[in-house]
């Protein structure tokens, strides 16, 4: 435990719930992209080193994988990902 990974499964996973939000937006709320207006949803993975957090910074969201021992990667938890998105 507390091996960082760098292979892609961060970035996998991050575009992988964030179509999930999408497509729950858009089928749920006729709701279009980030920001109702077919706004991209850009996703930053592999932050800092053991960031235990995730973040909306204004423009796109950034994912820390955890410290491997408390908590994992943060762009690999759909509730996380929803809800950063929800909140732009």
């Amino acid at each position: 435990m507390g091996h960082q990974s760098t292979a892609p499964g961060a970035a996998v996973d991050a575009h992988f719930y964030a179509g999930l939000v999408y497509d729950y937006y858009k089928t749920h709320h006729a709701r279009l992209g980030i920001d109702g207006n077919n706004g991209q949803i850009v996703s930053s993975v592999h932050f800092q080193s053991r960031y235990d957090n995730a973040f909306w910074d204004g423009t796109q969201m950034s994912y820390g994988d955890g410290d491997g021992t408390q908590f994992r990667a943060f762009s690999a938890s759909l509730d996380v990902v929803a809800t950063s998105s929800h909140t732009a």
